[in-house]
């Protein structure tokens, strides 16, 4: 698979579902327990509880993913455009200089 194939737009997907996945299941977790009054979920400093505090913890978690995403994504710009002619071989795994 070459670098040049990939677009911006899904690796930006990739990595986004995937964060936002990983962050999705502990917002979940620390939005349920300030609903049951543990100190978890912060805004401005503040703590939030009760209902507001699970759909506050879940915004949390997708901004955190969308800010993560696209520091990646320009990650892998930086890289593509620093190696342009990168590639790994699909078959073997190995690491191969582009004609």
């Amino acid at each position: 698979m070459w670098f040049g194939e990939l677009k911006a737009a899904s690796v930006f997907k990739l990595i986004f579902l995937s964060a936002l996945t990983c962050f999705f299941i502990m917002a979940l977790i620390f939005g349920v327990m300030a609903v049951l009054g543990a100190d978890t979920v912060r805004i401005n400093g503040r703590p939030v509880y009760g209902a507001v505090a699970l759909p506050a913890s879940l915004m949390i978690a997708a901004m955190i993913s969308l800010v993560f995403s696209a520091l990646s994504t320009a990650g892998f710009l930086l890289l593509r455009l620093a190696f342009p002619r990168l590639a790994i071989s699909s078959r073997d795994g190995r690491h191969e200089e582009a004609a």
